[in-house]
């Protein structure tokens, strides 16, 4: 049952890893479209800070993930760091009216959440066929039990 409790965990956070890309690629876009002087560029700048906001409950599930699943700890820690790196730059960026510099860390922030959902789409992949084979094991006892008595 836990094992199954941790596929939907991932499939729940690699839903919302997929979401912030898309949203951060979205957001990059928009700010290439806008200049640095216009009032929208303001909200972008929320905008941006509200997705490191959604990062963090992110960051917060795989860390937890992470722990049970030791054998993929540090390269889970390791992108969330270089995700939650450069949406910070990109901000920052953005706050200086930097847009190519802020848009190029919005782009490696992206890489990130989408090495991340890579990872984790590989990782259920292995569980589902792991569970697949479990299952198989067991029907083949009870058949053999059934045989038995």
């Amino acid at each position: 049952e836990t094992v199954a409790e941790d596929m939907e965990t991932l499939r729940q956070i690699l839903e919302n890893l997929i979401n912030l890309s898309f949203d951060q690629e979205n957001l990059m876009n928009n700010l290439y479209d806008v200049k640095f002087n216009s009032p929208i560029y303001t909200q972008y700048m929320r905008d941006q800070s509200k997705l490191m906001d959604d990062s963090q409950i992110i960051e917060d599930s795989l860390f937890a993930l992470s722990k049970r699943q030791p054998q993929i700890q540090s390269i889970i820690n390791s992108e969330i760091n270089d995700m939650n790196a450069n949406m910070e730059k990109a901000l920052s960026f953005m706050e200086e009216r930097k847009t190519n510099e802020a848009s190029e860390k919005q782009q490696f922030a992206m890489m990130s959440a989408n090495n991340l959902a890579l990872l984790l789409s590989e990782v259920l992949e292995q569980m589902q066929k792991q569970m697949k084979i479990a299952v198989k094991k067991k029907e083949r006892f009870l058949l053999h039990l059934v045989e038995i008595l």
